[in-house]
């Protein structure tokens, strides 16, 4: 679909080469399909023909924060939101922006302004969620999540987020439900596995923790700290020939 369009407007930007929305239309069909630097290319031109065009700065910068250009996708999110304040997407992308570069207070000020806009904006109250995680503000996460999957119940990544958050908060039983969904939306996530196994663990549940920990090392056998969580229950349960093997598996592939 997004290559027939492509198709379309390749003629239309043919048989007027200044014809604004072709581009910017363009270069957001080549974002979807994954291909930034084209999409950027296209976004240009649609700015330099609109320098006012909102839309066009918040679209690259979106490919910019895709292609971990994280100040670029600032200075074009700062752009978007001079011309339209109003406008809640370009909010959640600068928050996105400041949360990959560890600017934790921006971003949660920049979800803030976009939930206060749209209160509905799922994917704000999961970046600020983020934040909060990062800041170890674990009872705010909680908030957070619960009213993404509250506005949206089939907003699937709240649960492997949510079930660390409440395995931290020592809320094993409740880590357990969320990781048991999580494992159910995608049954090959490693980390899903290894906290649920984590939880089992601490509840005194050996045999299922174990064998959630071999579950998550067979799914990603290069995470060195899955074979060290699992040391430890290898060594809670007097397994010192096993828990040593896993201690060297750990140390090589931390050594690689």
């Amino acid at each position: 679909e997004h290559r027939r369009g492509i198709a379309d407007l390749d003629r239309a930007i043919e048989l007027d080469p200044e014809y604004t929305d072709a581009y910017h239309g363009r270069g957001l069909a080549y974002l979807q399909l994954g291909e930034h630097r084209r999409g950027i290319a296209d976004l240009d031109r649609a700015i330099e023909l609109d320098p006012e065009n909102p839309d066009a700065y918040h679209g690259r910068g979106g490919a910019y924060l895709q292609l971990g250009e994280h100040r670029r996708a600032i200075a074009d999110l700062d752009r978007a939101i001079e011309i339209d304040p109003e406008s809640a997407p370009a909010y959640h992308g600068r928050g996105a922006a400041y949360l990959q570069l560890g600017e934790f207070r921006k971003a949660i000020a920049d979800f803030d302004r976009a939930i206060e806009i749209d209160p509905e904006y799922t994917d704000a109250y999961y970046g600020r969620g983020g934040a909060y995680l990062a800041l170890g503000e674990f009872r705010r996460v909680i908030a957070d999540l619960d009213r993404a999957i509250e506005i949206d119940p089939e907003y699937t990544d709240v649960y492997p987020v949510r079930g660390t958050v409440y395995l931290q908060l020592g809320e094993h039983r409740r880590a357990i439900a969320d990781l048991d969904r999580a494992i159910e939306i995608d049954p090959e996530n490693p980390d899903a596995y290894l906290g649920r196994g984590v939880a089992y663990l601490e509840l005194g549940e050996h045999r299922r923790g174990m064998a959630d920990l071999d579950r998550a090392i067979e799914i990603d056998p290069e995470n060195p700290y899955a074979y060290l969580i699992r040391r430890a229950a290898y060594l809670e349960l007097g397994e010192h020939r096993l828990a040593e093997a896993d201690l060297e598996k750990a140390n090589a592939l931390r050594s690689e």
